[in-house]
């Protein structure tokens, strides 16, 4: 039966379950996978909360109990009314457990961290970690390392289950704190093999070290710090490998933000530079969407017309949906080249039965 409680006229749960054996005793409530109440009696029964659930439902289920607690009538779909049953735990345990958990609830929404963790796979090291980031990023507390830090960096932290791409930014001595670029300036500068230096974007390093493996990535922000940087020639192969490892994670994950992210990158760095690799890669960013236009089609046949590269052929008739063609231009492909074009995503396409017949 899917029926809601409420405490004092307030409702908790909906789809609650009774659990009703003979002579139709009602002998548990079952208010969901982790939160369960065993009815000894008519005026007795036992609390099981247990911890195979996720941060989010957690903390909907400790916020219950504190109402149950606190509160003085209880209403199970009609088929339970009365005094709200004691507890035995502590007032004071389960409001700090439900402050603890809210402060990681917080940090996590903050960061836009979506992974589902159950909170029995999170050790007391773990949740520690993920409180001293919560203080240092929310409120800017100081953490201290062991020795004084020569610099400030950029890159992925671990806590437990979570991967974390930020800022260690430096303050006096061995203290630093942590922030997230993705809600604040991601401009910096760059140089590529001894050029001078030019405006990019925190970004970019997003596709280097396995960083495009964080769980805080906001695809919106990753897209606007790009698309507003002023194009230069040296800017242009860091852009084209952030395109080439988010197409190959969004063929993983299959999460549109990944794709919309991309393709408007793609767009904008065509926009500034038309070459055929980059028209290329926004073409296989909308091949991922639909059908492409006749129009599109066309561009990809004089294409295919005008160039002699192997590799770029390949792909064109990847996108042309003609088999025997880009199998050609495969065969004809040193060890070396072969083995590159294989890690393209261009060539997911073939691999994950996307091309179109």
């Amino acid at each position: 039966m899917n029926l809601v409680v409420c405490i004092d006229g307030k409702p908790y749960f909906h789809n609650v379950q009774l659990d009703i054996i003979e002579n139709d005793k009602i002998h548990q409530v079952i208010f969901n996978h982790s939160l369960q109440m065993v009815m000894d009696n008519a005026s007795e029964c036992h609390i099981y909360l247990k911890k195979d659930s996720t941060i989010d439902e957690y903390i909907k289920n400790l916020e219950f109990l504190i109402a149950l607690k606190k509160g003085n009538r209880i209403d199970i779909g009609g088929f339970i009314q009365g005094e709200t049953p004691k507890l035995d735990d502590e007032d004071d345990a389960l409001n700090s457990e439900l402050i603890f958990f809210k402060k990681i609830q917080a940090l996590l929404q903050y960061l836009h961290v979506t992974k589902e963790v159950k909170v029995e796979s999170l050790s007391e090291e773990t949740l520690n970690g993920l409180l001293l980031l919560h203080d240092t990023i929310l409120l800017g507390h100081h953490l201290c390392d062991e020795e004084k830090l020569e610099r400030d960096l950029i890159g992925n932290i671990a806590i437990g289950p979570y991967h974390f791409f930020l800022m260690r930014i430096q303050k006096k001595g061995r203290e630093f704190v942590f922030k997230d670029p993705f809600h604040d300036n991601m401009n910096c500068q760059m140089s590529v093999a001894g050029s001078s230096k030019f405006n990019a974007s925190l970004a970019l390093w997003l596709a280097v070290n396995g960083n495009e493996n964080a769980d805080n990535i906001d695809y919106q922000a990753v897209k606007d710090s790009i698309t507003k940087l002023p194009y230069c020639s040296d800017l242009s192969g860091a852009v084209i490998k952030f395109i080439l490892v988010f197409l190959k994670k969004y063929d993983d994950e299959k999460n549109p933000d990944i794709l919309s992210c991309v393709e408007s990158i793609a767009a904008w760095l065509y926009l500034c530079d038309k070459s055929v690799i980059n028209h290329l890669n926004l073409l296989q960013c909308i091949y991922r969407e639909r059908v492409l236009t006749k129009e599109e089609q066309d561009v990809l046949i004089s294409y295919n017309h005008s160039q002699t590269d192997n590799k770029i052929l390949a792909g064109i008739n990847i996108l042309l949906n003609n088999r025997a063609e880009y199998q050609y231009y495969l065969n004809k492909m040193n060890e070396d080249d072969l083995v590159e074009f294989q890690g393209y995503p261009i060539y997911h396409l073939t691999q994950q039965n996307m091309i179109r017949a």
